[in-house]
């Protein structure tokens, strides 16, 4: 029988099938749905800044809150001449009252922007305590030095004419010190001393009548 001629083959068969290259590049915004890329970021502008107003607007109620109660405490310590007793006390009130608004504020951005507000207006309100404080001792110091002068103008028109000039000079030498703690000026001072010089004298004279 005739043999029948056999090849080997010598490449290795592939199934990969040939691809054409065109150059062509497609951009992946490039599709129906890339017009709608600027309307969805103005939709998320809205939502954020709609979002920050109400978180704005929680923040400012829970302050106004804060500062309605504030003034109470202020009001309460109004009259407290002791400037460090009453510092002491607003700030042990005033951070009960912040501590528990704040812990009550799930939001964090609401509850960093309650505390930006609140520290900011904390000197004010320090301040304002601080204020009340002084104008409280004023009052108290002014209160308690009228007191004491009247006492010795009823001890004047008990007195002898040797007690009486005592009193007076004591009644001067308190004008003196009044000025001089208030720096009221000379002015105020030489009124006070002309205003006690004449009382006593009208007290002199409507003792010399009762007596006669």
């Amino acid at each position: 029988m005739p043999k029948i001629p056999t090849f080997t083959a010598k490449a290795t068969p592939t199934t990969e099938v040939a691809s054409i290259e065109t150059g062509l590049k497609l951009s992946p915004t490039a599709t129906p749905a890339a017009g709608l890329l600027p309307a969805a970021k103005a939709i998320d502008n809205y939502f954020i800044k709609q979002r920050d107003l109400k978180e704005k607007t929680q923040a400012n109620k829970s302050f106004f809150e804060i500062k309605n109660e504030v003034d109470i405490i202020q009001t309460e310590l109004k009259n407290d001449f002791d400037e460090e007793n009453s510092v002491n006390t607003f700030q042990q009130k005033y951070n009960l009252l912040t501590n528990n608004t704040l812990n009550s504020i799930k939001n964090k951005r609401v509850r960093n922007l309650l505390q930006t507000k609140l520290d900011i207006e904390y000197p004010e309100f320090i301040n304002t305590i601080k204020k009340n404080s002084r104008n409280a001792l004023e009052t108290e110091y002014l209160a308690t030095h009228n007191t004491s002068q009247q006492i010795l103008m009823g001890e004047y028109l008990l007195a002898d004419k040797e007690k009486k000039q005592t009193i007076k000079n004591k009644l001067i030498e308190n004008e003196f010190k009044f000025s001089n703690d208030t720096n009221s000026g000379k002015t105020a001072f030489d009124k006070a001393v002309n205003n006690i010089e004449s009382d006593l004298l009208i007290s002199d004279v409507e003792k010399n009548i009762t007596n006669k």
